[in-house]
């Protein structure tokens, strides 16, 4: 993983300017890395092993307002490369909840509203 962005300070990056931004080339870096084993995998899968990613990558930074912008295009980034697509079962939805892209996340939210709700029990 980079260490370029701790030499930039690390943190107070405009995450909307994409040259030199040490968040892109992280999420650059992730992307290249997990995208051969996600891939392969399915959306249930692939979030599993997300949840995996960020918790390492969490703990590698150690600094939350860096992951906090490293994260959302990370899954912005991997949506993309997979392919996208319409949203078609929870964990895809979960993803594309946490991307960066504003298209994605309404895209979950949407999903999301359209799924029938459980009944609650009623108290008597």
């Amino acid at each position: 993983m980079s260490e370029d962005w701790r030499a930039s300070g690390g943190s107070d990056l405009d995450p909307t300017d994409r040259d030199n931004n040490p968040a892109y080339d992280l999420a650059d870096e992730l992307v290249a890395r997990w995208r051969p084993l996600l891939a392969v995998k399915n959306w249930a899968e692939r979030l599993q092993l997300l949840h995996q990613i960020h918790e390492q990558l969490q703990d590698d930074l150690e600094d939350i307002a860096f992951y906090s912008r490293v994260s959302p295009i990370f899954i912005q980034k991997i949506i993309d490369d997979l392919g996208g697509g319409p949203i078609t079962s929870r964990e895809q939805a979960h993803i594309y909840a946490n991307s960066g892209d504003a298209e994605h996340r309404r895209a979950a939210g949407e999903w999301f509203a359209s799924q029938p709700r459980k009944e609650q029990p009623r108290k008597l």
